[in-house]
Formats: C-alpha cells, structure tokens, sequence
C-alpha cells in the first residue's frame, strides 16, 4: 500500500470512529500525524519544528520513509559528517580513475589498493594532512 493510500485509511478511521476507545483514537491520530511528516514523493526531507513538550527548535528529517527528529547541533554535525564523507569520496573516486587510467591497473587492482590505502589513512590520519606552509617536504 503506498503512502498515500495508508494516510488516507487512516483519515477514514478517524473520521468514522465506530465503537473504538478514546485510546485508539488518540493512536490513529499520532499515526496519521508522523505519515502526514513523511511526506509522499520526496525521498530526503528537511522541516524545522520547534518541540511542543520542551520549546526548544527542533528538526523533523525524512530520509526514505524513516522519521527522525535532530536538534540543530545534532543536524550540524551531521551535516559535517555528511560533507566530509562526499569529499573522501570523491577522492577515493578520482585516486581509483588515476590508477586505471593513468597507471593501467585493473579494476579488481585498483579496489585492492583503494582498500589498502583506506587502511592506512584509517592507521594514520596525520599522514594525509596537507602539509604546512614552510614544512619540509
């Protein structure tokens, strides 16, 4: 069943409430308020909010159908975690073209070497850093 269909169910629930407890209504319309946050049709979805219970800004993010709720220093970091992964990846994309084009190693090779140096970067971090202006080279 697909989200809007699931929504839509649950709005006839609560719109006709039969017999059931004031529980479950209650149930239906927390359900019906975290699908409407979903979203339908985007698959990566930022809102800021701000917290009925503490007042403090809040942010409702929808990756994929999954809900999550980040205070803006949790969102910030992630940002950074995010930003940080696209440049390391970018790079082990460029490194792997260089060795295949450039050098004529495989591709089976070149995934063993990025795995390799993926180890030793891991091993030491300070290896990879720039080096600093006026620093022996």
């Amino acid at each position: 069943m697909k989200h809007a269909e699931r929504l839509a169910a649950i709005e006839d629930l609560i719109a006709h409430p039969g017999a059931r407890d004031i529980r479950h209504d209650q149930a239906l319309r927390e359900v019906h308020q975290i699908l409407t946050r979903l979203g339908t049709d985007r698959d990566f979805q930022v809102t800021s909010i701000v917290s009925k219970a503490t007042g403090q800004g809040m942010l409702d993010v929808v990756w994929c159908g999954q809900l999550a709720q980040l205070t803006p220093e949790a969102a910030r970091s992630t940002a950074w975690v995010l930003i940080e992964a696209a440049s390391v990846a970018e790079a082990e994309a460029s490194l792997t073209r260089f060795l295949k084009t450039k050098i004529g190693v495989t591709p089976e090779a070149a995934a063993a070497m990025l795995s390799e140096f993926r180890s030793y970067r891991d091993e030491d971090p300070q290896s990879l850093a720039a080096p600093q202006k006026g620093a022996p080279s």
